[in-house]
């Protein structure tokens, strides 16, 4: 608040994030330029993790924080679970503020609680293969700014569902298979239907190849530099 008062820029990464600049701090005027893709490590040529090896998976990446809306993730797992023999659900992340919520959203799956994975926080390598593995990502958050994990989905040719709040519509455009964060029923069938139908798969797949390509850095930094021109020429 004192730096706008001083009068400084904004730049936010997305048009979501933009909108709740301006809603905090209306009429500031704010400069939306998207960030790129991180650059994927490669992956080791062995499973990282051995219960992994040779096993379909949905991989959710990310601090198991309650943004992340990971009990709904695990009672749509549990619904479709059923319908596709040896599925497992990867959780991989730090642990955070919600994980007595995911716990006890694991213990409602009963019998089924043991294809849920917990495998921590892991290196680059190892993400780099779970992303390269994963039959699908999982992405259902209750809000992101921007959303560097659907990029690296599309960097890894993986196929995408996700919810559509925040930024993440933005970013995933018509790579992924989005709900209502709050839609557990809808998650579940956006899942089955990714992993049922490989033709759907094929089609995210694809279009992630075109999305990801519209995300450079080398567009950020020029968007950055215009604004910085702009400021130093007085224009704002």
């Amino acid at each position: 608040r004192r730096s706008l008062a001083a009068g400084a820029a904004v730049h936010a990464p997305s048009q979501a994030t933009a909108a709740a600049v301006r809603d905090l701090f209306p009429g500031t005027p704010v400069t939306v330029v998207r960030w790129g893709a991180l650059p994927l490590a490669a992956p080791p040529e062995v499973a990282p993790v051995p219960d992994l090896a040779g096993v379909r998976f949905v991989l959710a990446i990310g601090r198991l924080e309650r943004r992340k809306n990971l009990p709904a993730l695990v009672r749509a797992f549990g619904r479709i679970a059923g319908d596709h023999p040896g599925l497992r659900l990867v959780l991989a992340g730090a642990d955070g503020d919600d994980r007595p919520a995911i716990d006890a959203a694991v213990d409602e799956l009963g019998s089924r609680a043991d294809q849920v994975l917990f495998v921590g926080r892991v290196a680059d390598e190892v993400r780099s293969w779970l992303l390269h593995h994963a039959a699908v990502v999982a992405y259902p958050s209750l809000d992101e700014g921007f959303g560097f994990p659907l990029l690296d989905a599309m960097q890894a040719e993986v196929p995408l569902v996700a919810s559509n709040a925040g930024a993440i519509p933005e970013v995933a455009g018509d790579a992924a298979l989005l709900a209502d964060a709050s839609d557990v029923d809808a998650l579940a069938g956006n899942l089955h239907s990714v992993l049922a139908d490989a033709t759907l798969a094929e089609r995210l797949v694809a279009a992630g190849r075109r999305r990801r390509n519209e995300f450079r850095w080398s567009d950020c930094a020029d968007g950055l530099a215009t604004m910085y021109h702009l400021l130093a020429e007085g224009s704002r």
